[in-house]
């Protein structure tokens, strides 16, 4: 198997590829450091051993790349005491997006 390290998570995966890929795309996206080592079974029981069980760990390794969405954002949004919603600046709206 093999595990992709990207910021301060680690994400283990069947084939090379997709943990390359998963790799890339997070430094393309995101920027920073990674890299993918290849292990063993017993390699990543042994880096995820904090208390979960065997099969628990064997199940978090994927077998393809994470999905993902693009979501779009609008605001900042304020709200009125009944909960209707208050447009104070037009022109202060603000459109963003980001995969999640």
């Amino acid at each position: 198997m093999y595990v992709a390290h990207i910021g301060s998570q680690r994400i283990a995966f069947r084939e090379s590829g997709d943990a390359e890929g998963t790799a890339e795309r997070w430094v393309r996206e995101r920027g920073g450091s990674v890299h993918v080592e290849k292990t063993t079974s017993d390699g990543w029981l042994g880096a995820v051993g904090d208390g979960a069980s065997a099969d628990a760990a064997l199940k978090s390794v994927r077998t393809q790349m994470p999905r993902r969405a693009w979501v779009w954002e609008v605001g900042p949004v304020l709200y009125a005491p009944n909960g209707s919603e208050v447009v104070t600046n037009p022109n202060g709206v603000e459109l963003r997006g980001s995969w999640r």
